[in-house]
């Protein structure tokens, strides 16, 4: 009987295959981890976190409209702020804010990894809907996932509370601009001594920059740093089609809007 000679695999052919072994198992391991973490997570927003936060999300008008009369502020509707005002304020804050939901996934991952690297929380909430919602959140130390989970779903339930018209009302009362002036009414009487409904483009752009860094923009309007953020706000307006190139630098030649007595 004649037997066939086994032919022997070259040695990177064996080790090409052991690798593709080991890659395997890895993604899968990886994979898995993954998977395992997600349901963990969720399973810890949602009966840990969520009840928490759902009576503050319930309750963020009475919360805002509160700390407004504190400061003998006005609650004012978002027909009372006028066109320009809710405009500049979404083209640098959040230019998607009516295309995404309460959430950028692609930003709240970045933060996250963020937080965890530095080991505390310290990156601030990206959209519009974030933003309020760490505004509205009692202030407390927490470890930086529980963090991030926290402004996540506060954001999604006031936006699915409230909607887009009512989370952009909330924040523009709510939001602090310097000078002492909580709230879009304060600010634009602080700044400009006008409503809101009043605002120019000029006004409206240099009020929309403040809350970025208050203490250094809102603190000191005249500053050449509140100039250089009115400037960010005029081309993020043009970017977002709120004024046409020719109109921002029109706006840009004329100079900062003047100031009431600041």
């Amino acid at each position: 009987m004649a037997y066939r000679q086994e032919t022997a695999l070259p040695l990177s052919a064996t080790r090409s295959r052991r690798l593709r072994r080991v890659v395997g198992r890895l993604v899968l391991g990886v994979t898995a981890l993954a998977f395992a973490l997600a349901v963990a997570l969720v399973a810890y927003g949602t009966l840990v976190v969520e009840p928490a936060i759902a009576p503050v999300a319930a309750t963020a008008p009475a919360r805002v409209r509160a700390v407004l009369a504190a400061r003998q502020g006005d609650y004012l509707s978002l027909r009372n702020m006028g066109t320009w005002l809710p405009r500049a304020t979404i083209a640098v804050e959040d230019r998607r804010f009516y295309a995404h939901g309460a959430v950028d996934p692609l930003a709240a991952a970045r933060a996250l990894l963020y937080d965890v690297r530095a080991g505390r929380a310290e990156q601030g909430g990206g959209t519009i809907d974030e933003q309020l919602a760490e505004r509205l959140l009692p202030s407390k130390a927490v470890d930086p996932v529980t963090h991030v989970l926290r402004v996540l779903l506060m954001a999604s339930r006031l936006d699915r509370l409230y909607g887009k018209a009512g989370v952009l009302t909330l924040y523009l009362n709510d939001i602090y601009y310097g000078s002492g002036a909580y709230g879009a009414g304060a600010a634009a009487h602080t700044f400009f001594g006008v409503p809101p409904g009043q605002l120019t483009p000029a006004q409206a752009s240099f009020l929309a920059g403040l809350p970025n860094l208050p203490s250094v923009f809102g603190d000191h309007p005249a500053s050449a740093s509140a100039r250089a953020r009115w400037q960010v706000v005029l081309g993020s307006m043009a970017h977002a089609g709120q004024l046409t190139p020719d109109q921002a630098r029109q706006i840009t030649r004329a100079g900062p809007p003047p100031l009431r007595g600041l």
